[in-house]
């Protein structure tokens, strides 16, 4: 499972033996609540294909996994869906005879919208989330939640999994899903390939030894980073400890993350092919000797991406002109909370806080304090200690801004690019004392939003964001 500790041989002995008894527990209990559900809906099945053969539902075919689709036999009439395009294996005999000749595109958002699909919306639109939280079972959610809502928001409508006849949902038999909760930590994707297993292995950037180091507060802007990198990813197996776990990872990751002094760098050489980042959204602390000189003395690996992958994405203006003084192909990317995507842009009135976050209320009218929701990023060391916790309260200050804000004054870069993903004005709060650091950190993005030189900002009538 994506949350676990990683502390002392004991402990880890320990927690692997309950791991591995968990793991085969929860395999058992999928196995005996889907084969059991099976058994229940048998006549069921048959009930629906004899309704299908009348020509009484539409019959859609639904294939979500991020693997490429077994061979299967369309029934006339049936419709395919995928969520990945094209819904086709990867191979050239294929190329030359395809056996999936028009497989349209699924797109959940759309059509979980409604009231009576909420939760299941809510389910596509934080997944990030719930990636981690339910690891390699997520994709079996996924395809679980694109069954049922498909007949949920289609009563004419009866879908199967690509690959089984077996088990057809239509509405007559769609109340034997009525408890499925994808959104409930422990809970159990009803439907889908059951024996499908996915062996790759996608990792987040994590933090947590430099966390343990510190000696009173940490910060969550990393996690945030880390939540907008598995965005992209189809389901997540590990943290990989940007000071530890770096020279031996494998598998696929993000590289969008502020790089200091003690990283365990260079990972595994890219021409393995073993362990495979996306160089993008990286920002480096230009004025770190300690990091810069990391970094230059092992500028072989980044020839290497270049070589194989293309350029690398820097964050900001400052780190793409330290990639070109290397002689590396760079451009700007802008960090990856840029695109990060919670929630719909929906009705304008529920965006009613004035949040203010990791700035000081002695700087700003007494009009806004009065007014405003104050957050931190911060948290004490205690609990920020705990992975869970520090990712709990990254995602929740994530959520607060997307659904909620309807302007954000921050000093936060992280916070800044999330609340204009999402159309929220930013007042953007330079910190005395720390103008070099977030000049660096925000070279090229200052004209993205409201910059606060002198107060003269209604915070009740703010304009769009300047790079709207």
């Amino acid at each position: 499972m994506p949350f676990q500790s990683t502390h002392g041989f004991r402990r880890r002995s320990i927690m692997l033996l309950f791991c591995a008894g968990f793991m085969l527990i929860t395999t058992l209990m999928i196995s005996f609540y889907t084969n059991s559900i099976s058994r229940s809906l048998n006549l069921s099945s048959h009930h629906a294909m004899s309704v299908l053969s009348n020509g009484e539902y539409e019959r859609f075919v639904v294939w979500t996994y991020p693997t490429p689709p077994p061979k299967d036999e369309l029934v006339a009439g049936e419709i395919l869906y995928c969520s990945y395009a094209p819904c086709e294996p990867i191979t050239n005999e294929y190329a030359l005879n395809p056996y999936y000749v028009d497989p349209r595109v699924l797109n959940l958002k759309e059509i979980t919208k409604g009231a009576s699909l909420h939760t299941f919306h809510e389910f596509v639109q934080k997944h990030s989330w719930f990636k981690m939280i339910h690891g390699t079972i997520f994709p079996h959610h996924v395809q679980s939640v694109a069954l049922l809502s498909i007949v949920q928001a289609n009563p004419k409508a009866c879908v199967r999994t690509l690959g089984q006849h077996d088990q057809i949902i239509c509405s007559h038999n769609f109340h034997y899903y009525n408890k499925y909760n994808p959104l409930k930590v422990d809970s159990i994707p009803p439907l889908g390939a059951k024996d499908l297993a996915f062996t790759e292995r996608f990792g987040i950037l994590d933090y947590q030894h430099r966390v343990e180091k510190r000696h009173k507060v940490a910060t969550t802007e990393d996690e945030m980073q880390s939540l907008s990198a598995l965005q992209f990813m189809p389901y997540m197996t590990e943290f990989i400890d940007q000071d530890v776990d770096l020279r031996n990872t494998g598998g696929y990751w993000f590289a969008n993350a502020c790089w200091r002094e003690d990283i365990a760098f260079p990972p595994p050489p890219i021409n393995d092919f073993k362990s495979i980042p996306a160089l993008i959204g990286m920002h480096v602390p230009v004025n770190d000797e300690t990091i810069t000189e990391t970094f230059t003395n092992n500028v072989a690996y980044f020839q290497a991406y270049n070589n194989i992958f293309g350029p690398i994405g820097a964050s900001d203006m400052a780190t793409l002109d330290f990639f070109l003084s290397m002689g590396l192909s760079s451009y700007h990317s802008a960090p990856f909370t840029a695109m990060m995507m919670v929630a719909d842009e929906g009705d304008k009135s529920q965006k009613d806080l004035i949040i203010v976050a990791d700035v000081d209320p002695s700087i700003l009218p007494s009009t806004v304090v009065t007014r405003a929701k104050f957050l931190s990023t911060i948290l004490e060391k205690s609990p920020a200690n705990k992975r869970e916790i520090r990712y709990s309260h990254a995602h929740d200050i994530i959520i607060q801004i997307a659904e909620r804000a309807k302007v954000l004054v921050t000093c936060n870069i992280q916070l800044s690019m999330i609340a204009m993903a999402h159309r929220v004005p930013v007042i953007y709060v330079v910190r005395d004392g720390q103008e070099d650091h977030q000049r660096y950190g925000n070279a090229g993005l200052l004209h993205l939003y409201h910059e606060k030189q002198e107060w003269n900002f209604d915070v009740e009538n703010m304009p769009p964001n300047p790079g709207m």
